[in-house]
């Protein structure tokens, strides 16, 4: 079987067939429709001041997809391009969906069932149709600037994980694109997505950046009777920054950790609660103490909003004559600017299972895309949450962030914006990223 996938590669054949797409353009509450022509030739129509150009009509059909690895999919995944122009005087903002999706529930329950959307060559979005209802949203309030066009690309394919993945051959999914846009723009928003997210600035101007970090969890609580404690909140910060056409902002949202029982009195903490971080692309470093070098790419810090820590062993602490506390809390209300405290330089192999002492912040999205922390012991395992999350043994796992606060477990925010706000301890679960355009 493998022999014939890499021969289907090589030969640069196609087994998605994607016949035929439509696209849905709502403006306001008025909606246009187009349709391919029997023809087949390129179509096209506006509605309010967008225009929108695409070669396929109606239905997307999906079928018969050879896995792809990674680095096959911009050669080899079932693409569609189509181009949406706005025509007005000012910015227009455009969601982009699958809509009517029906798809086999193999296809549906296997993770490894991807899209992704791309403008010209830079990844939007991406994901999975895990679990996706008939509705499915690709990206939002995507910003066209005044007489600005841009081309758009959706790619669906099977990750090819290394195993027998037979069981996905032959199964089909359908559905429609839906393309809506509004002059009343609302924010842009980012969740718990455990991969680090992209946002390119389409228009100059003052941008308001918010954002929370997840929340800590409970740790070991074996033999312990009585109510245990919380998990330490995330904290909520927001500033001002004033943003160029064409910046690339790199977003990690905060998720919640997850962490599970000991079978004894002395097993681990809860995880710490994965910090929310948002990073500009720049040029060349000018300041080390907020900009730093990824790969080939340098990067300075926008904003950090701290997540909680996960609670002390429970079980252990009750077990010293202690009344076991609640986690603590990210640190919103001060934060720290560009030349004050040097973020955390502690870094942890996300599959190594290593207690941690200190935050991990900065040098774990250099080395590690900020994923969280894992600590195993006595039967109990801790999994600290992506933005950083850590994991530790009787004492409070930090939340992700950028510094050791002035409490034991409390990690710090940051932020080199202006008019910044911000309030410690408010958010609960996972955090998320707001952008705003002023």
């Amino acid at each position: 079987m493998k022999a014939i996938i890499e021969i289907i590669k090589e030969n640069k054949l196609q087994t998605i067939i994607i016949s035929c797409l439509i696209v849905v353009l709502t403006f306001s509450v008025s909606y246009a429709v187009f349709f391919k022509s029997e023809s087949g030739t390129v179509q096209s129509g506006n509605i309010g001041n967008l225009d929108i150009t695409y070669t396929d009509g109606e239905t997307f059909n999906f079928s018969n997809q050879i896995p792809l690895l990674s680095e096959e999919v911009l050669e080899y995944a079932s693409s569609y391009d189509f181009i949406v122009k706005n025509t007005g005087n000012v910015v227009a903002y455009a969601e982009i969906s699958f809509s009517e999706l029906v798809i086999d529930g193999v296809l549906k329950s296997d993770g490894n069932f991807k899209w992704a959307l791309y403008e010209g060559e830079t990844k939007l979005s991406e994901g999975n149709f895990q679990n996706a209802s008939t509705i499915l949203s690709l990206k939002k309030n995507i910003s066209l600037s005044a007489s600005a066009t841009k081309t758009y690309t959706i790619r669906v394919w099977v990750n090819d994980n290394g195993e027998n993945q037979n069981h996905l051959l032959n199964k089909t999914m359908t559905g429609k694109i839906s393309v809506s846009a509004t002059t009343n723009v609302v924010a842009t928003t980012f969740d718990c997505t455990e991969t680090i997210e992209n946002f390119i600035i389409s228009e100059p101007g003052n941008y308001k950046i918010e954002a929370a970090g997840a929340s800590g969890t409970v740790g070991n609580t074996y033999g312990f009777i009585g109510t245990p404690p919380s998990g330490g909140k995330g904290a909520t910060l927001s500033s001002t920054f004033a943003l160029n056409n064409g910046d690339e902002l790199a977003i990690v949202v905060g998720c919640k950790g997850s962490s599970t029982g000991g079978n004894n009195i002395n097993a681990t903490a809860g995880a710490g609660g994965g910090g929310s971080f948002i990073f500009k692309k720049i040029d060349s470093i000018t300041d080390n103490t907020y900009q730093f070098q990824k790969g080939e790419n340098y990067y300075e810090v926008l904003l950090v909003a701290a997540g909680g820590s996960g609670t002390q062993d429970v079980a252990y602490a009750y077990s010293q004559g202690s009344t076991p506390e609640n986690g603590k809390n990210g640190v919103g209300d001060t934060w720290i600017i560009p030349g004050g405290d040097a973020y955390s330089t502690q870094t942890a192999t996300p599959e190594s299972p290593i207690e941690l002492s200190n935050v991990l912040s900065i040098s774990q999205f250099i080395s590690y895309d900020l994923k969280g922390n894992k600590y195993s012991t006595s039967g109990g395992t801790c999994f600290g949450g992506f933005g950083g999350g850590g994991c530790t043994g009787n004492h409070f796992s930090y939340g992700g962030g950028w510094s050791n606060g002035s409490t034991r477990g409390a990690a710090t925010s940051f932020s080199s914006g202006t008019d910044t706000n911000g309030t410690t301890g408010t958010r609960t679960g996972n955090g998320y990223v707001k952008i705003y355009k002023d």
